[in-house]
């Protein structure tokens, strides 16, 4: 919507919270549509003091290298694009951001 209800923000606000109270972001993959609120519109934290954690995996996939999309059946420039977003939606995302190996099935009971 053009008047913003739909930002980030905007969803904080309407339970009575500021980006500023989120302390923890859990990531369940990083693809753009989990991780392009991670940033906000002029590249800074969208959850300045909130600690963020992915699954590492996925994070030494997609953004510690540049990864290899050739399976995805979809134009090389959509390839292209989407990793672009992923990478610059954890830009602000600090070096030392948590990541997290899965849970051993086992463990879960």
């Amino acid at each position: 919507m053009a008047d913003g209800s739909f930002s980030k923000p905007a969803q904080l606000a309407a339970i009575g919270l500021t980006p500023e109270d989120i302390d923890i972001v859990l990531i369940s993959h990083t693809h753009p549509d989990h991780v392009g609120n991670l940033r906000t519109a002029d590249g800074g934290k969208a959850f300045p003091r909130a600690a963020i954690f992915a699954p590492r995996a996925d994070w030494d996939f997609f953004v510690r290298n540049d990864p290899d999309l050739s399976y995805m059946p979809v134009p090389e420039e959509f390839r292209r694009n989407f990793a672009a977003a992923i990478k610059r939606s954890v830009e602000p995302v600090p070096a030392g951001s948590s990541c997290t190996k899965p849970a051993r099935r086992s463990s879960l009971g």
